[in-house]
């Protein structure tokens, strides 16, 4: 059980060298055009969620009592 937990453990620390590593670093985008592409995506899914409510908020005004 132990060697298994040192290989996992070996193998886990590998990988994170190899995905930190400067040299190998892909030129591609940086972080903040990811995150304002999410925020826009966010803030769509908020107005469009509130125009959902408003809509069915006043179509259920209009049922009789």
């Amino acid at each position: 059980m132990g060697q298994i937990a040192i290989k996992a453990y070996t193998e886990a620390v590998t990988r994170w060298a190899q995905l930190t590593d400067e040299r190998s670093r892909d030129r591609g985008e940086g972080p903040v055009s990811n995150a304002v592409v999410i925020a826009v995506a966010a803030a769509g899914a908020v107005l469009l969620g509130t125009i959902i409510t408003a809509a069915v908020n006043t179509w259920g005004a209009k049922i009789p009592k």
